[in-house]
């Protein structure tokens, strides 16, 4: 593993750190994109696909193989920055966010947030969000709804959503999703500050 310095407590990401989040949304989004051709007519672009799809999985393993850290996390800072990248213009995700800092793996929870949002947001380009993030003593709780009345996520978001609920499982915590819903839910321990 690569060591990248000290985490600025600016709020800015180190280079490479920034480099790998770009790539792992490639990846998602290439293979969100891959699961909707028809493996008979697309063979070349299967082969593309599975290539950079691998590439990019051998960095995220190289880079992320450290335990969680449990720093100290701007919770409503993580969350918008996350949600801007997503969501430029601000008008597709309604953020309720206490400002506190609470202590988590931010890589992990950055990782799990970002899947979140491509999963929600890449499917439907005119559907609307809250995310919601309560604390209580044992933990943060995150909700991501969708806002309109009788809305639905697709069946198919169960299974984009695999990697996410493991990397909250590798921090003790889980992410619940009912196809035919609306929200998908995220409990992880955490200490509030």
């Amino acid at each position: 593993m690569r060591d990248t310095g000290p985490e600025p407590t600016d709020g800015y990401l180190p280079p490479l750190r920034r480099l790998h989040l770009a790539l792992e949304r490639v990846q998602f989004q290439l293979q969100h994109l891959r699961d909707r051709y028809d493996q008979d007519t697309q063979p070349e672009l299967r082969r593309q696909l599975q290539q950079i799809i691998d590439e990019a999985a051998a960095t995220s393993a190289e880079i992320y193989t450290s335990p969680p850290d449990g720093t100290p996390v701007r919770i409503n800072e993580l969350v918008d920055r996350i949600v801007r990248a997503h969501d430029p213009a601000g008008t597709r995700v309604h953020l309720e966010i206490p400002s506190l800092i609470i202590r988590l793996d931010e890589n992990r929870l950055e990782r799990i947030i970002d899947r979140l949002l491509i999963t929600a947001l890449h499917d439907d380009a005119s559907a609307t969000f809250t995310l919601r993030v309560t604390l209580a003593a044992s933990g943060m709780h995150l909700t991501l709804t969708a806002d309109a009345e009788g809305a639905a996520l697709p069946p198919t978001t169960a299974g984009y959503l695999q990697d996410a609920s493991a990397l909250a499982a590798e921090q003790g915590g889980h992410l619940r999703f009912e196809p035919g819903t609306a929200t998908i839910e995220l409990w992880l321990p955490s200490t509030a500050r």
